[in-house]
């Protein structure tokens, strides 16, 4: 199993859950990662009896340059993976992310069975040329792939012209138990991370005009977040926390959970907010469509229209909207938990797959 990193955030978790059902299911595992990341975090999640290894490759991006320049500097490791794979008697390569193409460059080379679990879409802007398209189109065209949203495919699908060998599996919802506390006034949150997709700004503007109007709300943010962004989103209000995995003591401080993101496909952290009951604000542009219904378990924005954004935190200033789509926000995910089973999705696809 490859990933792109050794952090916990929500590709991570959605791997290292699917790292455990199967090893739970009798596989031997063994999770390959870039030497680059030291985080830790990774390693610790995982159970004593998956073998966790580090070794020297890179993700590729969205230019043709970066791709080339990480291809060759793969080479050394794609080499050191197949003997591995020999060696060790491999069924199966699962790459987590597109941005892991060692998994493919690996499975081709020794003709193993690829499964790759895509969590990104293809923006706009991904490809940048017609030979990094042409590639991509290539090595997606031969892999079996796991898509998070039926949304997310048909983008792909679209983007390649292609029909691809695939299949959506939701992803898993980490069940959490949060005692609520009271606090003055209403408090927002957005936990996450801090890139320019999140659109971290937007939010900060809309809460600051939210704020004039309404003195004791608050904006809480928190994510893995350097001192230049600190600076860049602090204002009255406004309180930044660190990267913290303890995610039930962030949903006890707000009232609200605001997900800017220009694109999402199917973000943990909604059900997560929505488990606790606090209500979800969260961008239109997301798998999150499929399951969730506007104005009655959620509220969807348009990520390039502040207004609306604004209008969305409007109506949830009021504590009878707040409590109405928070409970029937908190039922939904209730009956997610209870109907949807990931470890028998994925490992059906996996059997299916090899």
């Amino acid at each position: 199993m490859l990933s792109h990193s050794d952090s916990m955030h929500g590709a991570e978790r959605v791997f290292v859950t699917t790292a455990k059902i199967l090893f739970e299911a009798g596989h031997q595992i063994y999770v390959v990662v870039p030497k680059a990341s030291s985080s830790g975090e990774m390693e610790k999640a995982l159970p004593d009896g998956i073998r966790f290894i580090r070794m020297d490759y890179k993700t590729v991006g969205n230019s043709l340059l970066r791709t080339l320049v990480v291809r060759l500097y793969n080479v050394p490791a794609e080499q050191q993976l197949c003997k591995f794979c020999r060696k060790e008697e491999i069924d199966l390569i699962y790459a987590s992310t597109w941005l892991t193409s060692i998994g493919s460059s690996v499975a081709r080379r020794i003709g193993l069975p690829l499964v790759w679990h895509i969590h990104e879409e293809p923006t706009r802007d991904f490809f940048w040329t017609d030979a990094h398209y042409l590639w991509m189109r290539r090595i997606m065209k031969k892999a079996r792939i796991i898509f998070i949203s039926h949304r997310q495919r048909r983008l792909w699908e679209d983007a390649l012209g292609l029909t691809l060998h695939a299949t959506i599996i939701y992803n898993p919802i980490q069940s959490i138990t949060v005692i609520s506390c009271n606090h003055k006034g209403v408090t927002m949150g957005y936990l996450g991370s801090f890139s320019e997709r999140k659109n971290i700004g937007m939010l900060v503007h809309a809460f600051q005009t939210i704020h004039l109007k309404y003195p004791e709300t608050k904006l809480l943010l928190q994510g893995a977040v350097n001192e230049q962004e600190k600076n860049r989103y602090k204002g009255d209000g406004i309180e930044i926390l660190p990267h913290s995995g303890d995610i039930s003591c962030f949903y006890q401080k707000i009232d609200i959970f605001v997900l800017p993101s220009f694109r999402e496909t199917m973000p943990l952290v909604v059900p997560e907010a929505m488990q606790a009951g606090v209500p979800v604000i969260q961008t239109s542009q997301s798998g999150m469509n499929e399951l969730f219904e506007h104005g009655e378990d959620t509220l969807f924005f348009d990520p390039y229209n502040e207004s609306n954004l604004i209008e969305c935190m409007e109506r949830l200033m009021d504590v009878d909207a707040r409590q109405s789509i928070g409970t029937k926000g908190q039922n939904k995910v209730k009956r997610m938990i209870r109907l949807y089973d990931y470890r028998k999705e994925i490992l059906h696809r996996i059997k299916h797959f090899t």
